[in-house]
């Protein structure tokens, strides 16, 4: 009873929602994503803020060497060239800071002049890594260099200061620091043992790691790493990579923009999943129990919502169409009621259809009689303007001339209104021989040519002999259409007239250098009646007689340009004559 009675469709739909506890089953999956989306945003910000705390720590390490060096920079030894107390200064500080493995010189030409390690009279040498010291004697600011195995085996990396004196660079002093003290502030943070800290230099080469530094000290990161960090260009963001031993985890980075540095941290992945496998379990038994029971019912409904939307699709297609039988009704009250529209729509179409029909009918009868009453009169016209020639010999002469081009002109247009109602009505017949297509071309060219004077028709150049079977009479009505069109809109410009065989079929081409068509004008040119422009004397029906004849003949026809002022072309296509005799 329930699946035979008309119901709103709002009522069945209500059904198949409460048919099952799929909210249910939508909400508890919502809470779980939302609280593994909370734990990640947790994560993230506890791994970012590390990382911030480490790259201050850092922050503040760089700059106590760098002020160790300011201060060796305002040495009054230094500024008197006493370089063996200035060696003994350089010294006695390097004694103080175990991680300053070496305090040097070097004069504006990049030399080497002065090492806390070596006698104060050795031999200048040139830097271990030129390029910060370039930059520190280029910039005139202290810059923090990349990490360099030095001449005894030792990773350090330079701090470089540049001495100003009397406005102008004299010296640059470098301490090669040796990154122990930034694993020393990566071993004090306090932070879970399972989470790695990094810190990597401009060139993305590990200066110090908690686990493992000793052993990946002057390391490349891993791929995933190094990918994260050129894909992210800010200055910090947070993603999932690989760690060195090929553990999935959480990774942070903060960029130090001053020296270039980079601090990572790494925490594992097992963070994110930290839903418990017993209430996924639970979650799936729920969400697996409702289905059972919400598939059966909502199959049940969606078929029967589907026949009765099908049914309204089929009654939909067959909108102005001739079926007498009675669909079935649709059983859902919404429905019904549309089937009952589309109904209404149907008998609407047909009556506009017939209407069309009928005015089709009679407006092609109209161009029928309307040609033959206008072509009666012109023939007698015709013969009495042929006597007066011959009675009147020059007397009048270029007024005669103006009538019979006046009367020429009128009989074309009246002959294109027979055409078009012959061809609708289906009454042009085709007069089918073997045509040399070349030869026939040739003719209606120069046929127009002698008509239209001033005309300039390039071509078609003599070539092999392409054999086609059609109507000569009316393949020369087209070929004589299109080359007025071409006239017509070629503001005075040569017209080219080529021939060419591609497979199976013969190619005429027409091309003139005149007004061209836009698209939109390209999309209607063989309508009936359409003109692109205003011209005067034209009805807008040679191209569309064009199309039908061609068509007839069992080819086609095609219009292109490339735009306004850039001239058109008609390509027509016709089957090629293939029998050997």
């Amino acid at each position: 009873m329930f699946f035979t009675r008309s119901l709103p469709l709002r009522y069945l739909l209500l059904g198949l929602t409460l048919s099952g506890l799929l909210p249910l089953a939508a909400l508890t999956a919502v809470s779980i994503y939302t609280a593994r989306q909370a734990q990640q945003a947790e994560v993230q910000r506890a791994t970012l803020d590390l990382a911030r705390a480490v790259a201050s720590a850092v922050e503040a390490d760089l700059s106590a060497s760098i002020g160790v060096l300011q201060g060796l920079a305002s040495s009054n030894d230094l500024d008197q060239r006493d370089f063996a107390g200035f060696h003994r200064e350089m010294q006695r500080v390097t004694l103080a800071r175990p991680d300053l493995r070496q305090i040097s010189v070097s004069d504006v030409g990049g030399r080497v002049i002065l090492r806390s390690n070596a006698p104060a009279d050795a031999a200048p040498v040139t830097p271990v890594e030129p390029n910060s010291l370039a930059r520190a004697r280029d910039t005139g600011k202290p810059v923090v260099g990349s990490l360099v195995k030095g001449r005894l085996g030792e990773y350090a990396y330079p701090v470089r200061v540049p001495v100003t004196k009397a406005g102008g660079l004299t010296y640059v002093l470098t301490a090669a620091v040796v990154p122990r003290s930034l694993v020393d502030i990566l071993e004090r943070q306090n932070r879970p043992d399972d989470w790695v800290i990094a810190v990597l230099d401009a060139q993305g080469t590990r200066l110090a790691r908690s686990r493992d530094h000793d052993s990946t000290v002057g390391s490349s990161p891993s791929p995933s790493l190094a990918g994260l960090l050129s894909s992210n260009l800010s200055l910090e963001g947070v993603g999932i990579t690989k760690a060195t031993e090929g553990d999935r985890v959480v990774t942070a980075f903060v960029r130090m923009p001053l020296h270039g540095w980079t601090v990572v941290i790494g925490a594992p992945l097992s963070l994110l999943q930290a839903t418990s496998t017993s209430t996924l379990t639970l979650y799936a038994l729920g969400v697996g129990g409702s289905l059972l029971v919400a598939i059966p019912l909502a199959l049940a409904l969606s078929r029967r919502i589907r026949r009765d939307i099908q049914l309204v699709i089929d009654r939909a297609d067959k909108i102005g169409s001739d079926a007498a039988e009675k669909p079935a009704e649709p059983t859902i009250a919404e429905l019904a009621t549309l089937m009952r529209q589309v109904d209404q729509a149907n008998d609407r179409v047909r009556e506009a259809l017939d209407a069309a029909e009928r005015a089709s009918s009679a407006k092609d009868q109209f161009m029928a009689v309307l040609g033959h009453e206008l072509r009666n009169p012109l023939a007698p016209i015709s013969s009495v303007l042929t006597l007066l020639d011959a009675k009147a010999g020059d007397t009048l002469g270029r007024e005669r001339q103006i009538l019979r081009r006046q009367v020429a002109h009128m009989t074309r247009l009246v002959d294109d209104l027979l055409d078009v109602s012959r061809l609708v009505e289906g009454k042009v017949s085709l007069n089918l021989e073997l045509v040399e297509l070349g030869q026939l071309v040739g003719h209606a060219v120069e046929s127009f040519c002698e008509h239209e004077t001033g005309a300039q028709v390039q071509g078609p150049a003599p070539s092999e002999a392409i054999w086609v079977d059609a109507d000569p009479v009316r393949l020369t009505q087209v070929i004589t259409n299109l080359l007025i069109n071409a006239f017509r809109h070629g503001n005075g410009l040569p017209i080219r007239v080529s021939l060419h065989r591609r497979e199976a079929i013969a190619e005429l081409v027409i091309e003139d250098q005149g007004d061209g068509m836009t698209p939109q004008t390209l999309a209607r040119i063989f309508e009936p009646f359409y003109q692109a422009r205003t011209k005067p004397g034209t009805l807008g029906l040679g191209l569309a007689i064009v199309q039908s004849i061609v068509e007839r003949h069992g080819g086609n026809v095609r219009a292109s340009s490339a735009g306004l002022g850039q001239g058109s072309t008609f390509v027509v296509g016709l089957p090629l004559h293939f029998d050997p005799a």
